[in-house]
């Protein structure tokens, strides 16, 4: 199971939606919650920084890269993915909003 999957199933459970819910199309005010504070908690797992070799090239960096990956992830495009960690960070403003989300960032390993 991938760093993005444990954390799809604990988004899942903490918010009370079905996991499978989170990559689908619903737009019900919970499930939407759910995703972006997934979305938002996969954005902060390690990334790579550059892209690998190729063609005798240098690596190219992207600063857009880990957004890039987390919409192929999502099946969504970046703005709906810029959208939802925005509205996360908007949020976190609450107390009990805050301390949901960081439960939920404690179960990320740091390296």
């Amino acid at each position: 199971m991938t760093p993005a999957e444990t954390l799809q199933r604990h988004v899942a459970l903490e918010f009370k939606v079905p996991c499978s819910a989170l990559t689908s199309e619903c737009r019900q005010r919970d499930i939407v919650l759910a995703r972006h504070v997934w979305w938002y908690l996969v954005a902060m797992l390690p990334q790579p920084t550059a892209y690998p070799k190729k063609d005798g090239m240098r690596p190219r960096r992207d600063s857009d890269g880990p957004l890039s990956a987390l919409a192929r992830l999502a099946d969504r495009d970046r703005r709906s993915i810029r959208y939802g960690l925005g509205h996360v960070e908007d949020l976190r403003d609450d107390a009990d909003f805050d301390a949901r989300v960081s439960r939920l960032e404690a179960l990320i390993e740091t390296p």
